[in-house]
Parts: structure tokens; C-alpha cells; sequence
């Protein structure tokens, strides 16, 4: 769930994803502009409760989404375990990194984009950076700082980033998606990275690679 969805869309989505349970976590209810009717709290279970795992299939749903809403109400989808696996071989080849990379997910794992990009980065055994909300300060100094060679990122993050003053020349992969990246965001982002690639896909949320 996001945290920034207001009662009536968390009701809405609630209703449409009809959990069997529901996981919370304090610093969730915390940020978030509503209340969640919780089965139980993250913070309250041991490591011993994880152990008797429900078997699961490759053909099984584990992740709900939902699109945007961009050219409406938003829609949900459903994505099974073997869909997103399908998915990270595909990114491997088409992104080329692999598990000597460090990636960036420049906002809360909500949103698929980033979820999936810290999910990969597990999967194959790369380093992932998290950021809770993107800012161009805190995006730039985790970049250098880690020296990331990832980021995934909508137009508007990169669009944002290509303002920034000083360049970043070691290597990195963008990976843009959620809308149309502009041939001027495009160019205005080598200025800043000028060793970067740039990737570009669109509907994987809804429709893998």
C-alpha cells in the first residue's frame, strides 16, 4: 500500500486486493494518511514465526500492483513468481548487470519500479541502495558515494538530476520507466553523466518485458 493514498482510495484497494491478512508495520501507520485493520505488526513477530512458509509454485501470485491512473482510474494487476523471474533474465541481458553492480531505487518499494529493482538486485546477488523519497541532494550523494552504476528511475527523477551542477563520470546504467523519457531529458542527463546508458521500457508493471 502507499503511504500517500488517501482513506477512500486504501479502502478501495483494500476491498479490490481482499487479503486474507494484512502485515503492518509502525512506522507505516506512522506516515501513512490512514488506518490499515492490521492482522498483525512486523515489529511484533520472531524469526521463529517465518519458518512454516505457505509452498508456493512458480505459477503462484505473489504481488499486487496497481498502474498509475495516468489516463484513468487506476487498475490493478497481479504478477506471479515465475512472470518476475522471466522478467529479471530479461533485464539481464537487455540492461547488462549483473551481480558486481549496486544499484539505486530512487523511491519507497510501493512502486513497482522500485521493488522490482531491489528484488532483482537480491536476485542476483548485486548491491541495492534504498532511498525513501527522492530528493536530487540525497540521489547525488548516495550515487557518488556508493558508486552506483543502476538507477532506475521515472522521467521526472532524471529530468531532475540532469539540473545538477557538477558532472558524474564513472559508469552508469539508467533504466527509465512509467512514462515517456524526452529526447532533452535524455540529452540533458549524458551532460551531467557523460558515461552513462540509457535504457528506456515501458508496461512492465502490468506486462513483464
Amino acid at each position: 500500500f502507499d503511504a500517500k493514498w488517501t482513506n477512500k482510495e486504501a479502502e478501495e484497494n483494500r476491498q479490490l486486493a481482499n487479503p486474507d491478512l494484512i502485515v503492518g508495520s509502525m512506522n507505516f501507520e506512522g506516515s501513512a494518511n490512514y488506518h490499515l485493520p492490521a492482522t498483525f505488526m512486523i515489529e511484533d513477530l520472531s524469526d521463529e514465526q517465518f519458518t512454516n512458509q505457505k509452498k508456493v509454485t512458480s505459477d503462484t501470485p505473489f504481488y499486487l500492483g496497481f498502474t498509475s491512473g495516468s489516463t484513468g482510474q487506476a487498475k490493478a494487476f497481479l504478477r506471479s513468481h515465475h512472470s518476475w523471474l522471466a522478467s529479471f533474465t530479461a533485464g539481464e541481458k537487455a540492461f547488462d548487470y549483473d551481480k558486481e553492480d549496486t544499484t539505486l531505487a530512487t523511491g519507497p518499494l510501493c512502486y513497482s519500479l522500485s521493488l522490482f529493482a531491489a528484488l532483482h538486485a537480491l536476485h542476483i546477488g548485486a548491491s541495492i541502495c534504498l532511498l525513501p523519497n527522492f530528493t536530487v541532494e540525497k540521489t547525488m550523494q548516495t550515487i557518488v558515494s556508493r558508486k552506483v552504476s543502476v538507477v532506475h528511475a521515472v522521467p521526472t527523477m532524471l529530468a531532475d538530476l540532469a539540473t545538477h551542477k557538477a558532472q558524474v563520470k564513472h559508469p552508469i546504467t539508467f533504466v527509465s520507466a512509467g512514462a515517456k523519457l524526452l529526447p532533452t531529458v535524455r540529452e540533458n542527463v549524458t551532460k551531467v553523466f557523460p558515461n552513462s546508458h540509457i535504457f528506456e521500457y515501458y508496461g512492465a508493471s502490468e506486462l513483464s518485458f
